[in-house]
């Protein structure tokens, strides 16, 4: 194979060589990449003949003494068209928004040949002659094949042809601004990288040379933010690390803040490609250099980052630590004392109320807006400081957050200041009960996104509105694209927590509304991979739990009720549950010393209202309520306490008051606890359904069926249940319809109806074939004993 390439290459040389036109257009045109455009050539090669700096280069290489006009580069383009080295592509003159940058180019490499530049007066008057084309300016080329472009480059000497590509990446550059470019910044930085090594050895004491290598870096800078605004990090990376390269030796003296800011989105990059030791190397390098805190608030929010990444014992609390240091550089401080924290916490949850019905009915337009760097650095770094409280030290969360809404309303909308609205809305919806300030509030949250540039906290602000707020008035089905809209904002701007968070509750979300589970057990074990290699823990830990939960209904997994399987093992977690919840009922979490450090991580990393919602799922579709009652009666209080307002908590209740009502007897004094717990949950779905939320609502009809039949009142039952029923097929929720009928099948047995239990009981099976899940088909078949199909 390499044989023929070299063969096939030789071949296309020599074509290349037998063509006048080809040897002299084709190589510079092979610079400029696979597609270049007619005015972009033209550029180039009059800059090379005409420019003193450029054409004793150019006559070297192709032998060319006189000035070549742009009449000449149409004609030898077209020759190379016809001998289908070439193929030209015809644009519109209209909305082509790259015209107006060419133009400029144009219009400058004239002016330059207009004042000289050491043309001889052949040259000039030669320039006079010739007549711009404006009707091919707009035109396109590409090599008709790869290896085409690939002979023409071998057509310039090994040691010249780098020389050549950092000349036409300098006359591409010329006069132009980097922010002007587009997407041409990166062939133009490539270019003149291919003498980065040159340029870097030479010593520059004029001001002239020192401003072209600064021009350079700049270059360099540019092409790798455009890089990483497209996620293209390694790439961004590249240019960030050459332009470091390229800065001048004393260029911190005369531009620090350029300086930091090169290395901090280095720093940003290796943060994000998970190259910790470089990142250690260019964070350094910003501490080094003596200047406010604000000049290196990028370095600490980097580290900051890096804490909250890792689910060590200690690594919250250095996170909350380093940013309490930030914060008091910037002139914030907290209260120093637990007693003071909490006076504050309280202080502000009684403003909240007071002013929640203010804040709700307040338009978005009518929030100021603030662009000062101060702001922007505290609300950034009060966001990550309540993401560090909230996995190490929940009691100081409110107040965090409360602090930054204060800041907002005082200041103005800072970039990061929409996720204090959205937690604010949380505070006013969930814990204070106002469910209809609580929903404009989060609405507010997402209109200022759009008010200014927020997109840093995008992806933050949206999962925080839709997974805390909007879904207690929404669907679960509706909120499934603007969590999938959160992961990719946030992966594109490079917020994994938030995104990976998203997608996490996506899936969670897809297995509750009953999508295909074979399609489920695809997508988790795609999206599993991404999150386990952005090492985001807490999300990759909630998608293998419901990835088992999946895995147990599909029938890939021996296991029914128990979370133990290739995704999950709850086993890893038992160990921890009991003490975690004692911890918490006296004020305080207490660790078992007998377990891991793996089972440790496996706990604090794996949301207790969620391991409550799957595991009471699994009991409620299998048919074991007992063993759900017991979860239910252990850990719903703890759930509901920690879980504030999450979908999981509405979940875990729906399946908790099923198990709990459907273990409970009347007869059976010992199941008091299974009642009580039961008629816990159907209070709070009660006010849920009454507060709006859609999601309850068939919900609670099931638990009202199942409390009627648990009192032997069968016929009440079934009419809960047939409302349920239609409700579910309102809705599409295929896997709450099999259950509803299939407990609906029981009833009518226990009535004497066997003819419709029948026929509902084989409708169940068929539902949850639709649903694919196969071990509960199995398991349906097997008690009927297979007569029932």
């Amino acid at each position: 194979n390499v044989s023929s390439t070299s063969n096939v290459l030789e071949l296309m040389k020599r074509s290349l060589q037998q063509s006048d036109a080809a040897k002299f257009v084709l190589p510079v045109a092979a610079c400029l990449g696979a597609t270049f455009s007619l005015s972009t050539m033209i550029v180039v090669i009059r800059a090379l003949t005409i420019h003193s700096s450029h054409s004793a280069f150019f006559r070297d290489l192709f032998g060319i003494t006189t000035f070549v006009a742009e009449e000449d580069i149409v004609t030898m383009l077209k020759q190379c068209a016809k001998d289908s080295f070439i193929k030209a592509h015809k644009t519109s003159n209209h909305g082509d928004k790259r015209k107006k940058i060419k133009s400029e180019i144009v219009m400058k490499a004239r002016k330059q040949e207009r004042n000289g530049n050491g043309a001889t007066s052949n040259e000039s008057s030669n320039k006079r002659r010739s007549k711009p084309h404006d009707d091919h300016h707009h035109k396109k080329y590409s090599f008709t094949h790869d290896k085409i472009q690939e002979a023409a480059l071998t057509l310039i000497p090994t040691d010249k042809l780098p020389e050549l590509q950092h000349r036409c990446g300098m006359v591409l550059l010329g006069g132009s601004k980097a922010e002007t470019l587009g997407d041409k910044i990166f062939v133009i930085a490539d270019l003149i990288n291919t003498r980065i090594d040159h340029v870097v050895q030479e010593e520059h004491d004029d001001t002239k040379g020192k401003d072209r290598q600064m021009k350079m870096a700049m270059l360099n800078y540019k092409a790798g933010q455009q890089a990483v605004q497209s996620s293209a990090f390694d790439a961004g990376l590249k240019y960030f690390e050459n332009a470091i390269r390229l800065l001048p030796a004393d260029h911190s003296k005369t531009n620090l803040q350029q300086t930091i800011d090169i290395y901090a989105s280095a720093a940003e990059c290796t943060y994000v490609t998970m190259d910790r030791d470089r990142m250690d190397k260019y964070c350094s390098a910003i501490f080094k250099f003596e200047c406010p805190m604000l000049m290196k608030i990028r370095a600490y929010h980097i580290l900051i980052n890096v804490h909250l990444e890792y689910t060590g014992e200690d690594s919250g609390s250095k996170a909350v630590d380093l940013c309490f240091l930030v914060l008091k550089e910037l002139g914030v401080e907290f209260p120093k004392t637990n007693v003071g924290q909490t006076f504050s916490t309280i202080r502000g949850m009684v403003n909240a109320k007071l002013t929640a019905s203010e804040l709700a009915n307040r338009p978005a337009s009518e929030y100021k807006i603030t662009n000062d760097p101060t702001e922007n650095a505290i609300a950034k770094t009060l966001s990550l400081l309540s993401s560090a409280a909230y996995s190490s030290c929940k009691e100081m969360f409110p107040l965090i957050m409360m602090k930054g809404l204060k800041r907002t309303i005082t200041y103005g909308v800072a970039e990061r200041s929409p996720p204090f609205i959205a937690t604010q809305a949380i505070i006013v919806g969930y814990f204070l009960g106002d469910f209809e300030s609580g929903r404009k509030l989060g609405e507010t949250a997402l209109q200022l996104l759009k008010l200014r540039d927020c997109r840093p906290c995008e992806s933050r602000t949206m999962y925080t509105v839709f997974v805390a707020v909007l879904h207690w008035s929404r669907s679960f089905k509706d909120l499934l694209e603007p969590f999938m809209q959160s992961y990719q904002i946030g992966m594109s701007t490079g917020d994994t927590d938030a995104a990976t968070w998203g997608v996490a509750m996506y899936l969670h979300l897809m297995l509750e509304i009953g999508q295909p589970l074979e399609i489920l057990d695809a997508e988790m074990s795609t999206y599993s991979k991404v999150v386990k290699d952005f090492r985001q823990n807490r999300p990759l830990q909630q998608i293998y739990l419901c990835w088992q939960a999946v895995k147990n209904l599909y029938g890939t997994s021996n296991a029914t009720i128990r979370l133990v399987g290739d995704a999950f093992d709850e086993r890893s977690i038992s160990a921890t549950d009991s003490t975690q919840q004692s911890g918490s009922e006296s004020g305080k979490t207490t660790k078992n010393p007998t377990t891991s450090t793996k089972q440790q991580s496996t706990s604090e990393t794996t949301s207790p209202e969620t391991i409550m919602a799957i595991r009471t799922m699994l009991a409620t579709y299998f048919g074991d309520f007992e063993s759900g009652a017991d979860i239910a009666v252990k850990d719903y209080a703890y759930a509901m306490k920690v879980g504030s307002g999450l979908p999981s908590v509405v979940i875990g209740t729906f399946y908790c008051a099923i198990c709990c009502f459907a273990a409970s007897s009347p007869s059976k004094q010992k199941q008091q606890k299974y009642r009580n717990t039961a008629r816990t949950c159907r209070t709070n779905l009660k006010k849920w359904v009454k507060a709006g939320n859609p999601n309850c609502i068939h919900a609670l009809a099931i638990v009202n069926a199942e409390q009627e039949a648990s009192q032997r009142k069968y016929e009440t039952a079934v009419a809960f249940y047939r409302d349920a029923i239609e409700e579910c097929r309102r809705r599409d929720l295929v896997n709450i319809e099999a259950f509803a009928t299939e407990r609906l099948s029981m009833c009518l047995f226990q009535l004497g109806n066997h003819a419709g239990g029948t026929r509902c009981y084989n409708e169940s099976i068929r539902l949850y074939k639709q649903w694919g899940a196969l071990k509960k088909v199995e398991l349906m078949e097997k008690k009927r004993g297979g007569t029932v199909m």
